[in-house]
């Protein structure tokens, strides 16, 4: 079972269960990914089965005997959920946006009204400001548990507040990206792996070296170079990838200390070693997908949204990860879900004719959230009274310097 910060407790594992008798607790591992690229019965084959399982997953989650609505990001995930439950319904859909008003960047409620507009759609906005961003960090602590730095988790109690006004069962577009490879940065690990099979090892590390020296350790092409003198298993670490150099520069040395001998201790890296041991044999691709199913799915994208849904006492329905749909996609050939520069592609084939091609081909956002700009204006002074104040319990980790020049 996964430790938690919480002395005594775990969890358990995603597809395991646990029986208790006579006072011992013994957990055995019941489902797992399998992924199976042996097999190409051609596009059309997958493209069609897909479309049919997740309009059955759609169907499944369609039966409630309270009102429903649909958290509406304006995204192809969120919009191909509309698109395909319109027809189905004799009421129109309830569909529910939020947006910061900072400019295009961070408001996809055009696109969303786009969509509402199309199918004829009951919809509902919220603008939310820097103030109740703030005001609600305290209890976005609270509700969440355990430490979960996600922005877009605060969006996600606004809508869902937002929603709770007028239904009780909302669906949403997650896990889309896992089963159909929808994050650009799959299709960077692979031009990595091109570029580390073009000029070797010894060729990478010459040009990572040349790059430190000229663009400094936190430039993005640096990074990338960085990370192509090492192959896929240590490099790629989800999608919630931040470079160790940078975290490692804010400790203390009694701290890191600590953290490297608790490191020894618990066998650090022992989970993500065996992912990959999983899927030995398998391509580049699937073993990113398998990975990320196995992490971000589960520590980030359903904790947040099953726990600020809940918070409002809104059920929240995925039917992108119903489970006959994520077994079949895995059995689809990589070459099939990135095709052309386009990830999710048997998605955006799917939907064409179905929703407006400025929906389908756009560059994906999902829930932005102006950080960088708040925490410039109106949030500065109090980021800099949370991390730099005499009396913060983070000087005791953290070098208050480059807290400081940060």
């Amino acid at each position: 079972m996964g430790k938690t910060l919480h002395q005594g407790i775990n969890r358990l594992m995603p597809g395991h269960f646990a029986i208790v008798k006579d006072q011992v607790m013994t957990t055995t591992k019941w489902w797992d990914l399998k992924f199976d690229n042996q097999t190409d019965k051609g596009f059309d084959y997958y493209l069609n089965q897909s479309k049919t399982l997740l309009e059955s997953a759609i169907d499944l989650r369609l039966r409630s005997d309270v009102p429903l609505g649909i958290f509406l990001s304006g995204g192809i995930d969120s919009s191909a959920v509309v698109g395909l439950l319109a027809d189905k319904v004799k009421e129109p859909l309830k569909t529910f946006s939020i947006a910061y008003d900072f400019g295009k960047n961070f408001d996809e409620t055009q696109y969303a009204r786009m969509i509402a507009e199309k199918f004829g759609t009951d919809h509902h906005e919220l603008k939310i400001t820097p103030q109740q961003f703030k005001d609600f960090i305290p209890q976005y602590i609270e509700l969440m548990d355990e430490p979960v730095t996600e922005a877009a988790a605060i969006s996600l109690f606004f809508v869902s507040k937002l929603a709770k006004e007028k239904v009780t069962v909302a669906l949403s577009g997650e896990g889309s990206d896992e089963i159909f490879a929808g994050y650009d940065l799959y299709q960077y690990m692979n031009v990595l792996e091109k570029y580390r099979g073009v000029v070797g090892q010894s060729g990478s590390e010459f040009f990572a070296g040349i790059s430190n020296k000229i663009l400094g350790e936190s430039h993005k092409v640096s990074k990338y170079l960085n990370m192509a003198t090492q192959p896929i298993e240590q490099r790629y670490k989800g999608m919630s990838t931040y470079p160790d150099a940078s975290k490692e520069a804010l400790y203390k040395p009694d701290f890191k200390a600590k953290l490297d001998a608790e490191k020894q201790k618990t066998n650090h890296g022992a989970f993500s070693k065996q992912l990959f041991e999983n899927m030995k044999g398998q391509d580049q691709l699937n073993k990113m997908l398998y990975f990320d199913t196995k992490t971000w799915l589960v520590d980030d994208l359903l904790i947040k949204a099953d726990r600020m849904s809940m918070a409002t006492s809104i059920e929240l329905r995925v039917p992108f990860l119903d489970y006959r749909l994520v077994e079949f996609a895995a059995t689809i050939p990589s070459h099939h879900k990135i095709k052309k520069g386009e990830g999710k592609y048997p998605l955006k084939k799917m939907m064409e004719g179905i929703l407006p091609n400025d929906i389908i081909y756009r560059k994906k956002m999902g829930f932005p959230t102006p950080l960088k700009l708040m925490f410039q204006n109106e949030m500065r002074e109090y980021a800099q009274d949370l991390l730099l104040s005499d009396d913060s319990k983070l000087h005791s980790f953290l070098r208050k310097t480059e807290l400081s020049s940060l």
